[in-house]
């Protein structure tokens, strides 16, 4: 898993799953650096110095100060909620960092900044903005970014495991190319595949940050932001200990993902064990209801429903009055009834009854119509595709296959955010759930 040029060596492992050692350099664990960092082991299980970094933490386990021999001290500010907010360093460079929820939309300094206003730009601005990103509805997928010093724009391309691999302009040329090794390591490419430099070291003259699944690249420190962690790519492990310690899942608190970054991902640095081998364990469908609103992509998919005239209801897939056939594992199959039949409209009308879209979900059941297996929570996600489509009147607009590449498209949105890969579309005429 070492890069060509580094390896861990034979005594590299600890009683606790820490590496010990690794070529160029020892490694060392727990804030003991002293002085003005505080007393040692004011945190926990920490990496602290790895021959290219050495790093002081807070009580929480979040990094404040990290050195490196091309930045010297890099400084971190956090606010209530865990974010990094801001970030200093030696040089005096300054960066304040703006969030909506997790993703990241505007970065710049304190004053000298630039204001735009969509007609013109003015420099020197309090709080004015240097870079600003637009985002998409998967975790981590920045679309768009444009530099307001040079008013550079790029767009940003991403494989099928969501890693960014390609920045093209305005008329889609290549500005940039990726590449990784299985954990994450990143190569610069310009669009001759010649290796692309930034301050002495391979990087992006473009200044992307955003690489391995979506996440940013501190270059200088060689590591990634994971939000609750930092991650160390050519060891494969994060910095700190898992937070949740061994109630997320795993014996190993340092590794990412079970050492499987081809399947799978951690956008937060607090990988869901229940999602972990494509199983989660709500208890029932209010559970797994909950479990989706908290998915920042799907806010306006709920607000659609919640705002709806219509009423809107969830029962158990088992209910007696679900008209869906058993599958092979003869449990009622998920189903979502739109209320809008021609009976529907008839008896509504007749009885004065309000027009009701019911969602069928089984929180336990893995099969789907086509026989195939998928976390339930995905199945109740695509389901919500189904009453989202009924709320807003496209139910069933463009046929069959449109119709269901829609639900498809809600439920990739829950799959984004449990770092799932996505179901792709359906090509053929028939109705595939």
């Amino acid at each position: 898993m070492m890069s060509e040029n580094h390896r861990l060596t034979p005594s590299a492992h600890s009683g606790l799953n820490q590496y010990r050692s690794w070529t160029p350099s020892v490694i060392n664990y727990d804030d003991d650096i002293g002085g003005t960092w505080g007393s040692p082991g004011a945190a926990n299980g920490v990496l602290m110095q790895d021959g290219w970094i050495t790093a002081g933490f807070n009580a929480l386990n979040q990094p404040m100060y990290i050195w490196s021999s091309t930045v010297g001290w890099m400084n971190f500010g956090y606010d209530p909620l865990g974010r990094c907010v801001k970030r200093w360093n030696d040089s005096g460079v300054t960066t304040y960092l703006y969030y909506d929820g997790w993703n990241l939309i505007q970065e710049g300094p304190a004053s000298g900044g630039t204001i735009w206003d969509g007609w013109s730009q003015t420099l020197g601005g309090v709080g004015g903005a240097n870079l600003v990103y637009l985002n998409g509805a998967r975790v981590d997928e920045i679309v768009f970014s444009v530099d307001f010093r040079t008013m550079a724009q790029a767009f940003f391309q991403y494989d099928g495991t969501g890693n960014c691999s390609v920045l093209t302009d305005w008329s889609g040329n290549i500005m940039e190319q990726y590449d990784y090794d299985a954990f994450g390591q990143p190569y610069f490419y310009d669009a001759t595949g010649t290796t692309t430099y930034l301050n002495g070291q391979p990087g992006s003259p473009f200044g992307n940050r955003f690489l391995f699944t979506g996440r940013e690249w501190l270059g200088d420190l060689k590591l990634y932001d994971y939000r609750n962690r930092m991650y160390q790519p050519e060891l494969g492990r994060f910095l700190q200990p898992d937070p949740k310690q061994f109630a997320a899942g795993d014996y190993n608190l340092y590794r990412y993902c079970h050492n499987d970054p081809v399947n799978k991902n951690d956008p937060t640095g607090l990988r869901p064990p229940e999602l972990e081998y494509g199983a989660d364990k709500a208890q029932d469908a209010q559970s797994q209801q909950n479990a989706l609103r908290a998915v920042p992509g799907l806010k306006d998919t709920y607000k659609t429903i919640d705002e709806s005239p219509i009423r809107n209801v969830i029962k158990d897939a088992q209910s007696k009055d679900n008209p869906a056939r058993p599958g092979k594992n003869r449990l009622k199959l998920n189903y979502t009834d739109s209320g809008d039949s021609l009976f529907d409209r008839i008896r509504n009308w007749l009885t004065g009854r309000e027009r009701t879209i019911t969602s069928y979900v089984d929180p336990h059941n893995r099969e789907t119509a086509t026989g195939k297996v998928r976390a339930p929570i995905f199945g109740a996600a695509n389901e919500l595709g189904e009453m989202y489509e009924a709320n807003r009147g496209t139910w069933g607009q463009g046929g069959d296959v449109a119709h269901d590449n829609r639900t498809i498209d809600v439920e990739n949105i829950a799959r984004g955010y449990w770092g799932v890969p996505h179901r792709p579309h359906n090509t053929n005429t028939v109705w595939v759930q």
